[in-house]
């Protein structure tokens, strides 16, 4: 069980450091794990991360191994209060649905999250939560909500100290006030963020970083600004 737990967390560090194949692996070695110790929750995160780093690296969505993480999960009993995982199987289907423009209903499951977070005291989690809570309103047009997750999400990982989670908060302030026209501020928030994702090597959040300052130049009609950041980012998808 240990040593399930243990692969779980690989698997979560390979995808911060940008190595897909090597986080699935971890992901498929946990399960193995966890089936041998025969746990249920072990056997349900583990589950759920594979579909996760499946669906990121291009084969569909795996809706069969997120219902089965679903009901492991649910089989297993409350959380013990000690271990407050990041990624529950509930949250890996939410983000999974986000990406797949299903908003309403990624929307409905990050709620309950969020809410489940509160009401156990889970201050840790809140801005893991609250970044992909602003990117979705952002994407649903909902300016106003995805900022105000945003502004909470760097307060929350300001005041717990997550400096992973800091340049993710700081993506999300820049990504809405980019929509917003609010180029300066826009610019001014993504350079931050990616400064602080090259101090903490987050390469998925760099890359959205960049997407974000490729948007704002091309905006403004800066197009040889927009090629050099843009540029980058296809080398980070590709090496992704």
């Amino acid at each position: 069980a240990l040593c399930a737990h243990a692969e779980q967390e690989l698997a979560l560090a390979r995808v911060v450091a940008g190595d897909l194949p090597a986080a699935l692996h971890w992901a498929q070695a946990s399960l193995r794990s966890a089936e041998r110790a025969a746990d249920p929750r072990l056997m349900a995160h583990s589950l759920a991360r594979i579909a996760i780093f499946e669906f990121l690296q291009g084969n569909g969505v795996r809706l069969d191994l997120l219902g089965k993480a679903d009901a492991l999960d649910a089989s297993a009993g409350q959380e013990p209060a000690g271990r407050l995982p990041l990624h529950s199987p509930s949250l890996g289907k939410g983000l999974v649905l986000k990406w797949c423009d299903r908003l309403d209903e990624a929307r409905v499951v990050l709620a309950g999250q969020y809410r489940n977070a509160l009401d156990r005291g889970d201050e840790a989690s809140l801005p893991f939560l609250l970044y992909h809570f602003s990117e979705l309103e952002c994407w649903a047009g909902n300016w106003d909500a995805a900022e105000d997750y945003a502004l909470e999400g760097c307060r929350g990982a300001e005041e717990s100290r997550q400096q992973t989670m800091a340049p993710a908060a700081l993506y999300c302030l820049a990504l809405v006030r980019a929509h917003r026209g609010q180029a300066v501020q826009a610019r001014e928030l993504a350079t931050r963020a990616l400064a602080l994702c090259q101090q903490a090597r987050n390469v998925p959040v760099a890359a959205q970083v960049l997407s974000v300052l490729g948007f704002v130049e091309l905006s403004l009609g800066d197009h040889q600004a927009a090629v050099s950041h843009l540029d980058r980012l296809a080398e980070a998808a590709a090496a992704l």
